[in-house]
Formats: structure tokens, sequence, C-alpha cells
């Protein structure tokens, strides 16, 4: 008697196939292309609304105060410049205290400081060191600034808000040009002074001794555009007394040098 033959089961290995499709692929390339510039628009976006918060901050304080620091016969000095939006023609407001006592126009203009003069010549005498200056100082609108930030953001081919190294090149560049233009001048500088020394009898009715001097300095730096740069120092004096004059001129030193 035989047993009929029993089946056994067959086990087939299961395989992990992974099938690579290029267009998947490319589809996976370009969303991260997308969202790159999707992070760059929200920077953007990001940067300039901090822009324009601090201009809205900006337009709600735009008067500048100040104070009058010192006062001449005809001008009075502010703490005030070109750093604040000050220009010059602007007109300011002065203050003592609660009372505007008139107005003053603006002369000339530094970084911190300014010289103004009154309009008023009656005003400009009650003027005094401490008085308070005020200005409204020009703020550009929220609304120009939003659709800049706007424009900006919206530009699919901008790369980065700041282009350092750009800016850096053409910085060097402008320097470099500034230094060959100051070497191609010729410049001139240095002193002239003048000293008088006199004596006199007890009397003082007539001098005896007289002697006028007078000292020169000069450099002269890239003559005619060249390397070539010279300085001289002289003094010249008179004497002159009841019985002799004198008359002498120096050279104390003179030189021309050569720079590559």
């Amino acid at each position: 008697m035989g047993n009929p033959a029993m089946a056994l089961p067959t086990v087939q290995p299961e395989l992990n196939v992974i099938t690579v499709t290029p267009g998947v692929m490319t589809v996976n390339v370009m969303t991260n292309i997308i969202e790159k510039k999707n992070m760059r628009r929200i920077y953007l976006i990001t940067w300039f609304t901090i822009l324009i918060a601090v201009s809205c901050l900006q337009a709600q304080s735009g008067l500048v105060e100040g104070s009058v620091t010192y006062k001449s016969q005809e001008l009075i000095y502010i703490d005030l410049g070109t750093r604040d939006g000050l220009a010059v023609d602007d007109t300011l407001e002065i203050w003592h205290g609660q009372d505007r006592v008139g107005s003053a126009i603006v002369r000339q203009a530094a970084t911190k400081t300014a010289s103004c003069f009154g309009i008023n010549p009656g005003e400009f005498e009650a003027w005094n060191i401490g008085d308070k200056v005020r200005f409204h100082r020009a703020v550009q609108s929220t609304q120009a600034l939003a659709e800049e930030a706007l424009a900006v953001a919206s530009d699919s081919t901008a790369t980065a808000p700041f282009d350092t190294l750009g800016r850096y090149k053409a910085s060097s560049q402008q320097s470099v040009r500034v230094v060959e233009a100051r070497k191609a001048e010729t410049r001139f500088f240095g002193k002239l002074s003048s000293r008088y020394l006199g004596v006199r009898n007890s009397d003082n009715t007539s001098a005896n001794f007289n002697q006028p001097s007078v000292y020169f300095n000069l450099n002269v730096n890239n003559i005619s555009g060249s390397n070539f740069s010279g300085n001289v120092l002289l003094r010249g004096r008179r004497r002159s007394s009841s019985t002799e004059t004198e008359s002498q001129t120096r050279v104390y030193s003179a030189g021309l040098t050569y720079e590559k």
C-alpha cells in the first residue's frame, strides 16, 4: 500500500522591485526649485514688512527736536544735522519753554550740527542757548513703501535682497578711481604767517627798533600729474633801527622727491 505523494508547498522568495521613473524625479527637482523661490519671496516680503513697520513709526514721530548750542551776532548753531534729515534752506521753529519765539532758516548743515539765521531780526535777539528747535522731517509714505516691496517680492528673477560682494567690488573700483584721479592732479598746500617786533623808547614817542618777518611753507604734490613732488620753507625779515637797516631772506629747506 502506498501513500499518495503529498504535495509540498512551494516557497517563492519575495522580491522588492524599485522602479525609478525619470518623470517622477524631474517633478521632485522642480518641486525643490519652486520651494526655494517661495522661500525667497517669503524672505523678501518679511524684510520689506519690517521696513514698512519702521516707516510707520517714523511717520508717527516725524517731528524732530534739538536745541541751540551756540549763538553769534548773526547765527545760531544747533545740535541737528543731515543725519536727522536736515537740509540747507529748511525752516525751523524756535521754542522757549512752551512758547514759540520765532522761525529760523538753515544756512549750512553738517552731519551732526547746523547753523541758522533768523527770519525776523527782532525775534533773533530773544533767542538763547538752550532754546528748543523743532522741524518736521519728510517721511516716505507707507503706501509707496508697500508698492515697492510688493514689486520686488513679485519679481521671480530676484535672487537675493543684497549683493554684498558686488557692492564691495563696486566700492573698491570707485576708491581706486578716486585715488588715481587725485594722483593725476597737482595739489598745493602750505602756510604763510607773519610777525612784527617793535621796541620803543621809555617815553613812548618813537621806535628805535622794528623787525617785521614772514614765514612761508609750500608743498606741491604730483607736479603736472607726474610722480614728482616738491617743498620749500623760507623766512624773510627786515630789521631797522635808528642807526642801520638790514634785510635777510633764508631758505631753511627745499627738496624734490619722486614716488612710484
